[in-house]
């Protein structure tokens, strides 16, 4: 066809290509401005940077792309900036759909010459920090009902003795929507 690209890679030729393709292989690296191209099977070949336009419009390209990874990683940041992990329910009239629920564990322990016990704090900020991070990935916004279980194990006797505190939770991952029904958020469930 008329609009198929080909173009020539360690003297090996590629295509047909779309210009799509064309302008992905030139953001990529692949082709390059000294790189011999052609337009359909007939034409000459000729180096990129001496096709008009074709160098601009795959600037353009990565121009754009990379505002769009910019604003998804905005939305993104925002998103997690949002996320909330709560022992008790959404409020009355909040409207969301339930996406999963979902298990964590932390654990933190000391052991030490004279002996040492494990940082509860630090075990919950753990615990925590696991639950946001698998409902983020499953496209929830938070997490709800959240049940938490704590175990302090010993090990050992005397001043060698190791403590660590235990803690397990669990709750239900939730997406929260308009009334209407429409993601709140970009990020759709999974």
């Amino acid at each position: 066809m008329a609009s198929d690209w080909y173009y020539k890679v360690l003297g090996d030729v590629v295509g047909p290509s779309s210009q799509a393709d064309l302008l992905k292989a030139i953001n990529k690296g692949v082709v390059q401005e000294d790189t011999m191209v052609r337009l359909g099977e007939r034409s000459e070949w000729q180096a990129a940077a001496s096709v008009n336009g074709l160098m601009d419009a795959a600037r353009r390209q990565a121009t754009e792309q990379a505002r769009i990874a910019e604003e998804r990683q905005a939305r993104d940041q925002q998103r997690r900036a949002n996320m909330r992990v709560s022992t008790s329910g959404l409020p009355p009239g909040t409207h969301f759909r339930i996406v999963d629920t979902i298990f964590a564990f932390d654990s933190q322990g000391k052991a030490g010459i004279f002996g040492g016990s494990g940082d509860p704090h630090t075990a919950f900020a753990g615990v925590k920090q696991n639950l946001l991070a698998q409902a983020y990935a499953i496209g929830a916004d938070g997490v709800i009902n959240c049940q938490f279980e704590y175990r302090v194990a010993v090990a050992g006797e005397g001043i060698g003795a190791q403590q660590a505190v235990e803690i397990f939770a669990y709750g239900t991952a939730v997406k929260l929507v308009t009334p209407d029904g429409t993601w709140l958020y970009a990020t759709k469930a999974k």
